[in-house]
């Protein structure tokens, strides 16, 4: 609703009698047993309920979908070390054979 049509004469006094009438609905609502129901409380909070399940088993899965990932990562991370390791140490032995068999000749 445009702000300009909230505020025009005649418009504005029925929007606040309405807000007014609105804001003591709730006590009106429970003179006359319109309250929500103990079963209809009983049903929402059992629809609560089975959506904060729902959104655990998810936090659960992405959190172990993340754990995965990183370890995945890491793993890739620690092979490549451990390779390049392994052939700089190959390159030193061949270096040292080198050596050996030119000291003895």
């Amino acid at each position: 609703m445009p702000t300009w049509l909230v505020y025009a004469e005649g418009v504005r006094e029925h929007v606040q009698a309405a807000i007014h009438q609105q804001s003591h609905e709730p006590a009106k609502a429970r003179s006359q047993g319109r309250q929500t129901s103990p079963a209809s409380l009983k049903t929402d909070l059992a629809l609560a309920r089975e959506e904060i399940t729902a959104l655990r088993d998810e936090r659960d899965r992405l959190h172990e979908a993340v754990q995965q990932q990183l370890g995945h990562q890491l793993d890739q991370v620690s092979n490549r070390q451990l390779t390049d390791r392994v052939t700089e140490l190959t390159e030193q032995v061949r270096q040292l054979e080198r050596s050996e068999a030119q000291a003895r000749t």
